[in-house]
Protein backbone atom coordinates (compact mmCIF):
# COMPACT_ATOMS: atom_id res chain seq x y z
CA UNK A 1 0.00 0.00 0.00
CA UNK A 2 1.15 3.57 0.09
CA UNK A 3 0.29 6.65 1.04
CA UNK A 4 -2.57 8.40 -0.52
CA UNK A 5 -2.81 12.70 -1.51
CA UNK A 6 -4.57 12.96 1.51
CA UNK A 7 -1.87 11.42 3.70
CA UNK A 8 -4.45 7.97 3.77
CA UNK A 9 -3.53 4.76 2.87
CA UNK A 10 -4.22 4.01 -0.95
CA UNK A 11 -4.33 0.36 -2.06
CA UNK A 12 -2.71 0.12 -5.66
CA UNK A 13 -5.21 -1.13 -8.24
CA UNK A 14 -4.11 -2.82 -11.73
CA UNK A 15 -6.31 -3.88 -14.63
CA UNK A 16 -4.57 -7.15 -16.51
CA UNK A 17 -6.52 -7.70 -19.62
CA UNK A 18 -6.72 -11.58 -21.30
CA UNK A 19 -6.01 -12.44 -17.37
CA UNK A 20 -8.12 -15.35 -17.68
CA UNK A 21 -5.42 -17.40 -18.60
CA UNK A 22 -1.48 -17.88 -19.62
CA UNK A 23 0.52 -15.05 -19.20
CA UNK A 24 -2.31 -12.55 -17.92
CA UNK A 25 -3.49 -15.34 -15.16
CA UNK A 26 0.11 -15.45 -14.17
CA UNK A 27 0.80 -11.30 -14.10
CA UNK A 28 -2.59 -10.93 -12.07
CA UNK A 29 -1.55 -13.65 -9.50
CA UNK A 30 1.52 -12.01 -8.67
CA UNK A 31 0.55 -8.47 -8.59
CA UNK A 32 -1.85 -9.59 -5.95
CA UNK A 33 1.02 -11.03 -4.26
CA UNK A 34 2.49 -7.25 -4.17
CA UNK A 35 -0.34 -5.88 -2.66
CA UNK A 36 -2.29 -4.70 -5.52
CA UNK A 37 -6.46 -5.55 -6.18
CA UNK A 38 -6.20 -6.59 -9.33
CA UNK A 39 -8.90 -5.97 -11.43
CA UNK A 40 -9.13 -9.89 -13.63
CA UNK A 41 -10.67 -9.10 -17.19
CA UNK A 42 -11.80 -11.82 -19.98
CA UNK A 43 -14.59 -12.49 -21.90
CA UNK A 44 -15.55 -15.88 -19.76
CA UNK A 45 -17.14 -15.26 -16.47
CA UNK A 46 -16.17 -19.18 -15.50
CA UNK A 47 -12.78 -18.25 -16.04
CA UNK A 48 -12.60 -15.43 -14.76
CA UNK A 49 -14.38 -16.21 -11.42
CA UNK A 50 -11.29 -19.22 -11.56
CA UNK A 51 -8.57 -16.93 -11.31
CA UNK A 52 -10.14 -14.63 -8.77
CA UNK A 53 -10.55 -17.65 -6.45
CA UNK A 54 -7.05 -18.38 -6.65
CA UNK A 55 -5.80 -15.17 -6.06
CA UNK A 56 -8.18 -14.49 -3.53
CA UNK A 57 -7.59 -17.84 -1.84
CA UNK A 58 -3.74 -17.46 -2.10
CA UNK A 59 -4.67 -14.22 0.09
CA UNK A 60 -4.82 -11.47 -2.55
CA UNK A 61 -7.93 -9.38 -3.68
CA UNK A 62 -9.79 -9.26 -6.94
CA UNK A 63 -12.34 -8.83 -9.03
CA UNK A 64 -13.69 -9.36 -12.07
CA UNK A 65 -14.96 -7.29 -15.54
CA UNK A 66 -16.04 -9.05 -18.60
CA UNK A 67 -15.64 -7.14 -21.74
CA UNK A 68 -15.21 -7.93 -25.61
CA UNK A 69 -12.17 -5.26 -26.19
CA UNK A 70 -12.08 -5.41 -29.91
CA UNK A 71 -15.03 -3.05 -30.15
CA UNK A 72 -15.37 0.14 -28.60
CA UNK A 73 -17.85 0.03 -26.63
CA UNK A 74 -16.04 -3.34 -24.92
CA UNK A 75 -13.49 -1.22 -24.03
CA UNK A 76 -15.39 1.89 -22.56
CA UNK A 77 -17.11 -1.10 -20.64
CA UNK A 78 -14.12 -2.35 -19.42
CA UNK A 79 -12.78 1.59 -18.39
CA UNK A 80 -16.16 2.21 -16.49
CA UNK A 81 -16.06 -0.62 -14.90
CA UNK A 82 -11.73 -0.32 -13.75
CA UNK A 83 -12.04 3.28 -12.37
CA UNK A 84 -9.46 4.71 -11.39
CA UNK A 85 -6.15 1.96 -11.63
CA UNK A 86 -2.20 2.23 -10.79
CA UNK A 87 -1.03 -0.02 -13.25
CA UNK A 88 -2.81 -1.36 -16.69
CA UNK A 89 -1.29 -4.11 -18.15
CA UNK A 90 -2.70 -4.57 -21.84
CA UNK A 91 -2.32 -8.36 -22.14
CA UNK A 92 -5.04 -9.59 -24.26
CA UNK A 93 -4.72 -10.27 -27.56
CA UNK A 94 -4.55 -12.99 -30.01
CA UNK A 95 -2.53 -15.00 -32.79
CA UNK A 96 -3.38 -16.11 -35.94
CA UNK A 97 -0.47 -18.86 -37.47
CA UNK A 98 -0.92 -19.80 -41.59
CA UNK A 99 0.14 -18.27 -44.95
CA UNK A 100 -0.37 -14.99 -45.88
CA UNK A 101 -2.61 -15.35 -48.39
CA UNK A 102 -4.65 -17.86 -46.18
CA UNK A 103 -5.29 -14.70 -43.78
CA UNK A 104 -9.20 -13.69 -44.49
CA UNK A 105 -9.80 -9.89 -44.08
CA UNK A 106 -12.27 -10.72 -41.25
CA UNK A 107 -9.24 -12.27 -39.41
CA UNK A 108 -6.93 -9.50 -40.08
CA UNK A 109 -9.50 -6.89 -38.52
CA UNK A 110 -9.87 -9.00 -35.70
CA UNK A 111 -6.52 -9.14 -35.19
CA UNK A 112 -6.06 -5.35 -35.21
CA UNK A 113 -8.93 -5.07 -33.35
CA UNK A 114 -7.81 -6.56 -30.34
CA UNK A 115 -4.18 -6.29 -30.47
CA UNK A 116 -3.52 -3.22 -31.46
CA UNK A 117 -6.52 -0.79 -31.64
CA UNK A 118 -7.77 -2.37 -27.81
CA UNK A 119 -4.95 -1.12 -25.84
CA UNK A 120 -4.18 2.08 -27.49
CA UNK A 121 -7.62 3.21 -26.38
CA UNK A 122 -7.91 1.22 -23.50
CA UNK A 123 -5.55 3.32 -22.45
CA UNK A 124 -6.67 6.92 -23.58
CA UNK A 125 -9.63 5.61 -21.70
CA UNK A 126 -7.89 5.06 -17.79
CA UNK A 127 -4.88 6.82 -18.27
CA UNK A 128 -6.45 10.85 -17.79
CA UNK A 129 -8.02 8.89 -14.52
CA UNK A 130 -4.28 8.46 -12.73
CA UNK A 131 -3.44 10.81 -10.43
CA UNK A 132 -1.02 13.41 -10.98
CA UNK A 133 1.24 13.06 -7.94
CA UNK A 134 0.89 9.06 -7.98
CA UNK A 135 3.15 6.84 -9.95
CA UNK A 136 1.21 5.10 -12.23
CA UNK A 137 2.41 2.47 -15.08
CA UNK A 138 0.95 0.90 -18.18
CA UNK A 139 2.33 -2.39 -19.89
CA UNK A 140 2.01 -3.72 -23.91
CA UNK A 141 3.59 -5.63 -25.98
CA UNK A 142 4.96 -2.40 -27.65
CA UNK A 143 6.46 -1.29 -24.62
CA UNK A 144 8.77 -4.51 -24.25
CA UNK A 145 9.71 -4.69 -28.11
CA UNK A 146 11.03 -0.75 -27.58
CA UNK A 147 13.53 -1.87 -24.50
CA UNK A 148 14.44 -4.87 -26.88
CA UNK A 149 14.99 -2.72 -29.51
CA UNK A 150 12.85 -4.23 -31.66
CA UNK A 151 10.25 -1.54 -32.78
CA UNK A 152 10.03 -0.47 -36.21
CA UNK A 153 12.85 2.65 -36.64
CA UNK A 154 14.96 1.15 -33.38
CA UNK A 155 18.03 -0.09 -35.64
CA UNK A 156 17.24 3.63 -37.74
CA UNK A 157 17.84 5.77 -34.30
CA UNK A 158 21.11 3.64 -33.25
CA UNK A 159 22.52 4.16 -36.90
CA UNK A 160 21.59 7.85 -36.69
CA UNK A 161 23.07 8.11 -33.01
CA UNK A 162 26.62 6.43 -33.80
CA UNK A 163 26.81 8.73 -37.15
CA UNK A 164 26.64 11.44 -34.91
CA UNK A 165 29.07 10.48 -32.85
Amino acid sequence: MSTGPTGGEHRQRALVTGATSGLGRAIARQLARDGFEVIVHGRDPGRGAQAVAEIEQAGGTAVFAAADISDAAGIQQLASAAGDVDVLVNNAGFSWFGATADLTPDTFDGLFASNVRAPYFLVAAIAPGWRPAAPAASSTSAAWLAGSGSLPGASTARRKARLNR
